[in-house]
């Protein structure tokens, strides 16, 4: 290489490097991976909005081809007043990007965004890509131990249940409950979902789950009276008909090291406590289990 071609490709490797030093920060924080599922990115997006202590205020589902986006906005006195996020399924990966309008300085939102989902994902960059190289977080559970059975119930609240029904159940006045009941005992249990009941705050009222046909009611009666406007707000009230049945839990029989996995539906309200009974095959005792949220 003669001396002036030397220098001009000492010339560009500058030119290079500070060019790579421009890139905007808010593209910093982007997130492209080829590690994530599409249903992964649509959860830890949505927890990530409730990590930065934001409502979401409207969502849709992002699908391979069909992006998704989030609208969130801040508590008052929050730092951040609201942000976009937007994520994209293709062939070459999951993309993840937040924005928050009119802010084109403190990038806090975008920022926020990018570190809880690579923290729960355990994604981390190497030579400019996300790769997954830590465990992933696992998020946190309300539930309860006693005589080996383990008891967990977690319930959805707002537009968290697009993520498991493709629909806002919440807008139907539904609250879904998400039940698992694992036995690791030595012993067999009967476990009837009916006898799952949740306790309204401040009050000693129990309140019992409702079928999935009332569940279903509800968002056919949502969607009827809907403005034409908002109604796809709902999201898709045909799929969410046949999930609701399906992700019903069922009444089971526990031998040890089995579980029951599955959903039950209440009416939306508050609620401070959950009690699960099941029976002892052997001794026809009756064991409950009270799970706080």
């Amino acid at each position: 290489m003669t001396v002036a071609a030397r220098g001009w490709a000492a010339c560009l490797s500058i030119v290079l490097v500070l060019a790579a030093s421009c890139t905007p920060v808010s593209q910093s924080y982007q997130i492209h991976s080829d590690e994530l599922s599409c249903e992964e990115a649509n959860r830890v997006v949505y927890a990530a909005v409730e990590d930065m202590g934001m409502t979401v205020t409207s969502m849709r589902k992002a699908r391979p081809g069909s992006p998704g986006t989030v609208h969130a906005v801040g508590k008052e006195g929050a730092v951040v007043g609201e942000g976009n996020v937007t994520i994209r399924c293709e062939p070459d990966g999951v993309h993840i990007e937040a924005d928050e309008p009119g802010v084109t300085t403190s990038h806090t939102f975008e920022r926020g965004i990018y570190l809880s989902v690579t923290g729960r994902t355990g994604l981390t960059r190497e030579s400019g890509t996300l790769k997954r190289e830590q465990v992933p977080q696992r998020p946190a559970e309300h539930g309860t131990t006693g005589g080996g059975i383990r008891v967990v119930l977690e319930p959805l609240r707002g537009f968290a249940t697009v993520l498991d029904f493709e629909a806002d159940l919440s807008a139907a006045g539904v609250l879904p409950v998400r039940v698992r009941v694992v036995n690791e005992s030595r012993r067999t249990y009967d476990f009837d979902p009916a006898d799952v009941v949740l306790r309204a705050a401040g009050s000693r009222r129990r309140v019992r789950p409702i079928t999935p046909d009332h569940v279903v009611a509800r968002l056919d009666r949502a969607l009827q009276e809907a403005p034409a406007e908002t109604a796809a707000d709902l999201g898709d009230v045909a799929a969410a008909r046949e999930i609701v049945r399906a992700k019903q839990i069922r009444a089971a029989r526990l031998e040890p090291g089995q579980e029951a996995s599955g959903f039950l539906y209440f009416e939306v309200g508050r609620y401070d406590r959950a009690r699960v009974t099941l029976l002892d095959v052997r001794t026809g005792e009756i064991e409950g289990f009270l799970v706080e949220f």
